[in-house]
């Protein structure tokens, strides 16, 4: 790399460092990491990713919860995370500067599009959500995959051994991308994407990019079942194809890609304005691509357009082809990048010139780094420790040794919407983490292990929980001699 893009990473790590370096020393829990955290333990045998198809993913939270004792250790997980970041991002601008090059588009994309994707809300929890750990490494080996492909289809020849190294490196790292987390690999489309976007007449690569994603991921279904069958595991439901075409369009325009069109500001995926403004954007994007195909018939130009729908279609397919229809931001960072891609590349060109262009950029970059700062600290980090200090203070000032029971009274999904006007988006930001049913009991367990020093005193402990205080008073259980009560959303209101 020239000096110049050396002094553009080193600005962008220190972006990251600036926004997420509260985690570093912030203690709390969050959601599954409760469940990650008590559970995964050497010799238990539990494992929640196999099933999903995510074994190389299990295998990491294998070593890194299994080595993890008290609360405080995760927040050595999220380290890994943020360094697993820290290195990736260098493999991003890289990729991404090949690609610009090679297709002639606007240098600034580069910089531009790696700070994007710091930005990002699945970025933000990739870091501050050590459930979402493996992120960094599903989403680059994808790109990294669909990289190696594109040298191999523009510049390689099927007759030169290159050819078949870059295929096979291709291949490779598509299936640790997909053994990871399958979303991931939508990364692999965005080199084919950038091709379509700057070369629209280059249609003959594109396709073949999406045939090489169709063979990879033919080829990891079928390790995927013979792996499950070499475990003597069952495949879970997440994992099952579910063709309903029509039904999953719908929920694609619906979520997943209006979600795209909200950059970095969050919005309650049920949010009708903020549906309402993505179409916009997307009606506007999608009218400003077929002015760069002037001269085209009408036929050719919505061919084109459909072309494109049809690459960000794909980009999420793992989530597509599925059953449930979830389209929770940890999902969407490669149908992200593709919308900031293809918003970008076809309004900034509208812009006449360079000063004007690069001006937009910096503004751009500007809220989008202020947004994200906003996104970390107030969406998701402040109330996550805030809550579990309260609750744990309730444990920690509560518990007796002759304590055998705990009724755990959940908070209300949209507590902190309500008390703290935070925006809700999906189960990963503005949410209570204790409102989840499956959060409690691992919780609890691990915060009273940690005051008796006894894991077998944790595990004995009969624990009931409700989804809110209606619902502890009509079912008539009351707490005996040895019971503590906590009902959640009292406290966290108290505080």
């Amino acid at each position: 790399m020239k000096s110049r893009d050396l002094l553009i990473l080193s600005a962008l790590l220190g972006v990251a460092a600036l926004i997420y370096y509260p985690v570093f020393s912030a203690t709390y829990l969050y959601t599954d990491e409760s469940v990650q955290l008590w559970f995964y333990k050497k010799g238990s045998g539990f494992h929640m990713f196999i099933e999903q198809g995510r074994y190389l993913t299990d295998q990491l939270f294998q070593f890194l919860f299994g080595n993890a004792d008290k609360v405080k250790d995760v927040t050595l997980i999220r380290l890994f995370s943020f360094g697993g970041w820290i290195i990736c991002i260098p493999a991003w601008y890289a990729m991404l500067k090949k690609i610009v090059v090679t297709e002639g588009l606007p240098a600034f994309l580069v910089p531009f599009t790696v700070l994007y994707l710091i930005c990002t809300p699945v970025f933000c929890i990739s870091i501050g959500w050590a459930s979402c750990l493996e992120l960094f490494l599903a989403n680059t080996a994808g790109l990294a995959s669909g990289y190696l492909f594109y040298r191999a289809v523009v510049s390689g020849s099927p007759r030169s051994g290159g050819f078949y190294v870059l295929i096979a490196g291709a291949v490779i790292l598509g299936l640790v991308s997909l053994f990871t987390y399958q979303n991931g690999f939508g990364c692999f489309l965005l080199p084919f994407l950038l091709r379509l976007l700057a070369q629209p007449r280059k249609g003959r690569t594109v396709i073949a990019g999406v045939a090489g994603y169709l063979i990879i991921s033919a080829i990891y279904f079928c390790a995927f079942k013979l792996s499950i069958a070499s475990l003597n595991a069952a495949a879970g439901s997440r994992t099952a194809i579910h063709l309903d075409p029509l039904s999953k369009l719908k929920f694609f325009l619906a979520r997943p890609l209006t979600t795209g069109f909200h950059f970095t500001f969050l919005v309650n995926e049920k949010s009708r304005p903020g549906i309402l403004i993505s179409m916009f954007l997307l009606w506007m994007t999608f009218m400003g691509y077929r002015e760069r195909l002037k001269g085209w018939t009408w036929q050719k130009q919505a061919g084109q357009v459909l072309s494109i729908l049809a690459l960000l279609l794909l980009i999420y397919l793992p989530s597509l082809i599925v059953r449930e229809s979830y389209s929770s931001n940890r999902t969407l960072l490669a149908l992200d990048i593709a919308v900031f891609l293809f918003f970008m590349t076809t309004m900034i060109p509208l812009l006449k010139t360079i000063r004007t262009q690069r001006t937009v950029c910096l503004v751009l970059s500007a809220a989008f780094v202020a947004n994200a700062w906003y996104n970390f600290r107030f969406q998701f980090l402040r109330p996550a420790v805030k809550e579990y200090d309260t609750l744990r203070s309730v444990i920690v000032n509560n518990y007796r040794s002759a304590t055998d029971t705990v009724f755990f009274i959940r908070p209300d999904e949209d507590l902190l919407v309500r008390k703290n006007g935070l925006t809700r988006s999906w189960d990963e930001f503005g949410v209570p983490f204790t409102s989840f049913e499956w959060v409690p009991v691992p919780f609890v367990r691990q915060v009273v292990y940690e005051v008796s020093g006894s894991r077998d005193i944790a595990n004995k402990l009969v624990i009931l929980t409700w989804p809110g205080i209606k619902e502890y008073t009509a079912s008539g259980i009351r707490p005996g001699p040895g019971t503590l009560v906590i009902e959640a959303e009292k406290a966290l209101l108290e505080k």
